[in-house]
């Protein structure tokens, strides 16, 4: 009797007639989010502000964990750096902090790498002689430019790197910046 009962859900499994339900996790996710939107628009509606972000950042972080469950890599990694330098466009002192990090980083490598001579990195026409001055420079100019400063030569792969990865994060620090002019 029980063979009987479980042969046509067993047939079912292997034509593969359920996959098109929903499973009870997905339709949750899918309810959140349909209720962190109402939710987002009601405290707007309210003029409240903080509990509107709050909203917005909870309605983020379910689709970042439905993207996850997807198997999709790429999205959920972009949204984690967003939600750690500016909560989702919600955090201007985040956002802030990010960009002081970045700079004070960025000036201690371009400091380490122009005083170890020009191994590293050439600065073109005696770009400036004290290396203080020159690291403080580069770690702001390059930061809005994209690394694409022109008077400075990478010689060795390090240098290279460090350029690139200054490229990305002011990629970043911009991108995520502009969240807070579009997030309503």
């Amino acid at each position: 009797m029980l063979f009987q009962l479980s042969s046509p859900g067993f047939r079912a499994r292997q034509e593969k007639k359920f996959e098109c339900v929903p499973s009870r996790l997905e339709k949750t996710i899918e309810f959140g989010l349909r209720s962190a939107g109402r939710g987002k628009g009601l405290f707007n509606d309210l003029g409240e502000e903080e509990k509107e972000d709050e909203i917005h950042v909870l309605r983020l972080d379910i689709k970042k964990l439905e993207l996850t469950r997807k198997n999709n890599l790429f999205l959920p990694s972009v949204m984690t750096v967003w939600r750690i330098s500016t909560k989702y466009g919600t955090s201007p002192g985040r956002w802030f902090s990010t960009l002081s990090l970045a700079l004070v980083v960025f000036f201690g490598l371009y400091l380490c790498l122009l005083g170890a001579g020009e191994m590293y990195l050439q600065l073109q026409d005696n770009f400036a002689s004290n290396k203080f001055t020159a690291s403080v420079f580069l770690a702001l100019v390059n930061l809005f430019a994209f690394g694409a400063y022109t008077n400075l030569t990478p010689v060795h792969w390090l240098g290279e790197l460090v350029i690139a990865l200054h490229a990305c994060t002011a990629f970043v620090i911009i991108c995520t910046g502009v969240t807070f002019l579009t997030k309503r």
